[in-house]
């Protein structure tokens, strides 16, 4: 089960807040289990990527992608690659 939700931001370069080494830093922890976390986020602006949510949806999850393609705590909100 997959939920895909849109949220509306300020445009900015915020990826030094969402993927800080803090996150990274800080492992979760339960019980037994020790997970490293990191943060990949693609980002798509309304009007310039898309006007309806699933072509927004759609670069979102282009640039999602190159973000992981490029390494761990990256945010992607320039063009689409090919």
């Amino acid at each position: 089960f997959t939920q895909k939700t849109a949220y509306a931001i300020e445009p900015r370069d915020w990826s030094s807040d969402v993927c800080s080494s803090d996150l990274r830093d800080t492992p979760y922890r339960d019980q037994a289990v020790t997970v490293s976390l990191s943060c990949s986020i693609g980002v798509a602006l309304w009007q310039r990527d898309g006007e309806t949510l699933e072509q927004l949806m759609e670069a979102g999850d282009k640039r999602l992608y190159q973000a992981k393609q490029a390494g761990r705590d990256r945010v992607e909100s320039g063009p689409v690659a090919g």
